[in-house]
């Protein structure tokens, strides 16, 4: 971006009789581009959310549309809690440097007015989740030779930002006798708690005896209301689950 910048002066001349003349001058016009402007660094990722233990890839284009060679390039980026970056995933301009580091940073090479470089690396979520979304952005380190001598600057990219999820379930079960006799009645229960951070939908419950239990018919309950005909054995479906809820299951079975 060039920004210019002129002055103005208006004035009244005295004339040898007395009288006044109006008149105005313009300076000539001096320039100023705004480097940051016009050295573009663009951070950005292909998706709004990703679950525990996923990744993405993360993309920073560099676009040099100043009047000046970009020099001495230097990157990282340092993530924010929550993911971390994948080690030898770095790509620049389509070619791999399985060496680089993000978090260290690495030097690029000169950019030339006009030109620009693509640098691409994979990200992976913490698994479990330590965060519910991570926000990070870039650092460009780099110089400028200018008719004032070289300057240095550090700019930052963008900031972006994408949502961890989990989607996991947690199912405890118990059994009312560790010892049993043939003939009596052994009381099971399952509790199904949505640990995760979304809602948990067509949850389907089922539980294959063994040979020596015969499930005790019509003995199910779900949330201590029973339900007739409902056999774990085939299975039945559950209510949806909250994140941070909770669905117990009942049933009884015959010791054979």
């Amino acid at each position: 971006m060039i920004i210019p910048n002129q002055s103005s002066v208006s004035f009244l001349s005295v004339l040898p009789d007395g009288t006044t003349v109006p008149g105005q001058r313009d300076s000539n016009i001096v320039t100023t581009e705004i480097i940051s402007v016009t050295f573009s660094k663009v951070k950005s990722t292909p998706t709004a959310f990703i679950g525990e233990g996923d990744s993405t890839t993360q993309t920073i284009v560099l676009t040099n549309n100043t009047n000046y060679v970009i020099k001495n390039l230097f990157f990282n980026d340092t993530l924010a809690v929550g993911a971390t970056h994948v080690p030898s995933t770095v790509i620049i301009d389509n070619v791999a440097y399985p060496g680089y580091d993000i978090v260290a940073g690495f030097s690029l090479p000169d950019l030339a007015v006009g030109a620009s470089t693509t640098i691409v690396y994979t990200v992976v979520a913490d698994n479990p989740k330590t965060q519910d979304t991570v926000d990070n952005y870039g650092t460009v380190n780099y110089s400028v030779d200018t008719q004032l001598g070289t300057r240095d600057f550090t700019e930052n990219t963008n900031t972006v930002t994408f949502a961890v999820i989990s989607t996991s379930l947690n199912v405890v079960k118990s059994v009312d006798k560790a010892v049993a006799v043939k003939g009596e009645i052994l009381n099971y229960r399952s509790v199904i708690t949505n640990t995760g951070s979304q809602n948990v939908t067509n949850v389907v419950f089922t539980d294959v005896l063994d040979a020596n239990l015969t499930f005790v018919t019509d003995s199910v309950k779900i949330n201590n209301v029973t339900y007739l005909g409902y056999n774990p054995i085939s299975g039945f479906a559950l209510p949806d689950i909250a994140p941070g809820g909770s669905v117990t299951v009942d049933f009884q079975a015959l010791v054979n």
